[in-house]
């Protein structure tokens, strides 16, 4: 098959900033919850430039009680000035509600704050600059 040739220097662009850069790749709990698609071999992993830093999801959830109501409801403003729609109904069992929202956005909180103490999110490799 050939790549064509805009294909390949994205491509090539990648690995050799991979292989001089080096990348950090946060994963939470690989493979807990049947998530075998995070389960990458450190072995066949690392020779590309990629290394995985092990996140806790207990830690991110510890982290979540330390982010306000007031920082989840500007995240919760903001994805609604962007244009995303709500439905949400009045039974938490059954519908979609503004609190679990909310506790969502708690979630993606601390799980960026928690690969920002890792180093994932300021690693080495920046894609903008392939």
């Amino acid at each position: 098959m050939k790549i064509p040739s805009e294909a390949k220097r994205i491509g090539v662009g990648y690995a050799n900033r991979l292989r001089n850069d080096k990348a950090i790749m946060g994963v939470f709990d690989e493979g807990c919850m049947g998530m075998f698609n995070a389960i990458i071999p450190d072995s066949l992993l690392n020779p590309t430039g990629v290394f995985k830093e092990r996140l806790s999801q207990s830690g991110a959830l510890l982290r979540m009680t330390q982010i306000s109501d007031g920082e989840a409801r500007a995240v919760f403003d903001w994805y609604k000035a962007k244009g995303v729609n709500f439905h949400f109904g009045a039974r938490e069992e059954d519908d979609l509600t503004e609190r679990q929202v909310l506790e969502q956005c708690k979630m993606y909180i601390a799980a960026v704050r928690i690969a920002d103490d890792f180093g994932v999110i300021r690693s080495g490799f920046n894609i903008s600059r392939v």
